[in-house]
């Protein structure tokens, strides 16, 4: 039985202990006891090659003469980085029964795609290697230019330093070096409308939902984004009894906000907001602070007494 054992994986991991055992996986899968492949073609599937890879483990583990808990099995760096580089996804004949284009036309035609999105990601990762901090909207311009827009950003979400070149029909591609931050800032400021869930009014922030973009660019730059956002304020500023009065009246109310924005879904959570101002006008909201001032949290049973202040504020404000 192989077991996982977190303490001996972290010493392997800074360079201890000595090697005991080795021994080579050999492919029972497509092999027979002699060795000799089974299938004519020198490719092999990939989970083919994780079951050897466990066999493999396994049979060092039942010849393993020191005390259960003492050992750990491992991999060679070198040996496995170049596994990884070596994967090859490979498109069958049978995977579009109403395709009748011929495979090798069909593969080159959707190559076409991934080599122009990958050249779109090129362009995006030199732009933030001169600028970190580059703008979003500038991100955004060059992503509008793919083809094919999520396969751009899947290819610079994995970009940086060390992560492997892709290798197409016609060759290798270059690799993307620059590594792309998990956020990037708006130019200017985006007018939103929010829901206001929560207001931590000591900490300065509040967890809010974006219901509605209010100008083309705020569609733009956030179009990653979680299902609630984190939303800055000034604590010593009105602007948290704005918001703390929305919250309380359940309203929802239009803001204008600086944003750091995710440059991909996987980041989605990182978006963050800082307001800049509540766009919504004085008189509605001091109307809304006194509506919010009037409510009475009680809790005991009131369903056969007289209405609560909280039905009689949401009632009015209803009607207004």
């Amino acid at each position: 039985m192989i077991i996982d054992n977190e303490f001996l994986n972290r010493l392997v991991r800074e360079g201890e202990g000595i090697t005991v055992l080795s021994t080579s996986p050999k492919l029972h899968e497509i092999a027979d006891d002699l060795g000799k492949l089974l299938q004519p073609a020198g490719q092999i599937p990939l989970l083919d090659g994780l079951r050897a890879l466990v066999a493999c483990a396994q049979r060092t583990e039942s010849a393993n003469g020191h005390p259960a808990g003492s050992v750990v099995h491992t991999l060679d760096k070198t040996s496995l980085q170049n596994l990884i580089q070596s994967i090859v996804r490979v498109e069958l004949p049978q995977g579009d029964l109403l395709n009748s284009k011929p495979l090798r036309k069909k593969v080159d035609g959707e190559f076409k795609v991934v080599k122009q999105a990958h050249s779109i990601a090129e362009q995006a990762a030199a732009l933030v290697e001169k600028n970190p901090r580059l703008p979003m909207e500038q991100l955004v311009a060059v992503l509008e230019k793919s083809d094919d827009r999520e396969l751009t950003e899947n290819f610079l979400v994995d970009s940086g330093p060390g992560q492997p070149e892709f290798i197409g029909p016609r060759g290798p591609m270059p690799a993307l070096k620059a590594e792309m931050p998990p956020t990037l800032p708006a130019s200017k400021a985006v007018d939103l409308l929010v829901r206001i869930w929560s207001v931590k009014e000591r900490d300065g922030f509040a967890r809010v939902e974006i219901r509605e973009c209010l100008d083309a660019r705020a569609t733009k730059v956030l179009v990653h984004h979680a299902s609630e956002v984190t939303l800055h304020f000034d604590v010593d500023s009105v602007q948290r009894d704005d918001l703390t009065a929305a919250q309380y009246m359940r309203r929802e109310i239009r803001v204008r906000v600086a944003a750091e924005c995710a440059t991909h879904e996987r980041h989605a959570r990182k978006t963050k907001l800082t307001l800049v101002r509540v766009r919504e006008s004085r008189s509605a909201l001091d109307r809304l602070h006194v509506l919010a001032s009037q409510i009475e949290f009680k809790f005991e049973d009131e369903s056969e007494g007289p209405k609560s202040a909280w039905d009689e504020a949401a009632a009015e404000t209803a009607e207004k």
